[in-house]
C-alpha cells in the first residue's frame, strides 16, 4: 500500500507539471496582442523615441527619420528628389523645402501618430525571434499606413510587429497592391522636444 501511495503520488505530480507546461505553452501562443499592448503602454509611458522609415512602391521610395516627442513630431522627408522638413506641435502641422531656399508653411491638420492602432488588428501568429518575438496582424478596414506615417493607403494589410525589451523595435508593413513600408523605433525615453518654428 505505501509503494502504491508512493507511485500515485509522483504520478500526481507530473500530471501538475504537465498541466502547467501546457497551460504555459497555451500563453506563450496567445499572448502576441498582450506583449503588443505592453509594449505600447511603455512607449506612451517613455514619452519620446526616435523613428526611421521607408516606403516602397513600384519603383518609387520615400524614406524619412526624426522623432516623436508625446504627441508632437519632427522629421526630414526625402521623395522624389525632394528633401521635407516638417513638424507637428500642439495639433498643427508645418513643413518646409530643405533642398532650397524655403519658408515654413503651415500643413492641413492630421492626427497624431498612432501606435494603438496595432491592437486593432487580427493576430495571426506569434513567435520568439532571437531575444525577441514577431508579431504578424492583418488588418482589413483599418489604415494603418497612415495612423504610422501619415501616408494614407487603401485595402488590406499586414504588419510584422519586432518586440524586444519589452518595446517595439520594427515594424514591416506589407500593403494591397505590392507596396511595402519598415519602421525602425529606438532612443525609447530620450530628451527630445519639438519646436514650433518661428
Amino acid at each position: 500500500m505505501r509503494k502504491r501511495h508512493r507511485w500515485g503520488s509522483v504520478l500526481g505530480a507530473a500530471l501538475v507539471v504537465a498541466a502547467c507546461s501546457q497551460s504555459a505553452s497555451v500563453t506563450v501562443a496567445d499572448s502576441g496582442l498582450d506583449r503588443l499592448g505592453r509594449a505600447i503602454t511603455e512607449a506612451h509611458r517613455s514619452g519620446t523615441f526616435r523613428l526611421q522609415g521607408v516606403l516602397t512602391d513600384h519603383g518609387s521610395t520615400v524614406s524619412w527619420e526624426g522623432f516623436v516627442a508625446g504627441r508632437n513630431e519632427q522629421y526630414v522627408t526625402h521623395a522624389l528628389g525632394l528633401v521635407i522638413e516638417s513638424r507637428r506641435v500642439d495639433g498643427t502641422t508645418w513643413g518646409r523645402r530643405l533642398d532650397q531656399q524655403d519658408s515654413w508653411a503651415q500643413a492641413p491638420p492630421d492626427a497624431p501618430l498612432d501606435l494603438d492602432v496595432l491592437l486593432r488588428g487580427h493576430d495571426v501568429h506569434s513567435h520568439r525571434d532571437g531575444g525577441g518575438w514577431t508579431i504578424k496582424l492583418s488588418y482589413t478596414d483599418i489604415d494603418v499606413l497612415a495612423a504610422l506615417t501619415h501616408i494614407p493607403s487603401v485595402g488590406a494589410s499586414t504588419a510584422d510587429v519586432v518586440v524586444a525589451a519589452d518595446v517595439i523595435s520594427d515594424i514591416s508593413l506589407q500593403l494591397d497592391g505590392g507596396a511595402r513600408a519598415r519602421l525602425h523605433f529606438a532612443d525609447y525615453g530620450a530628451a527630445l522636444t519639438v519646436t514650433a518654428p518661428t
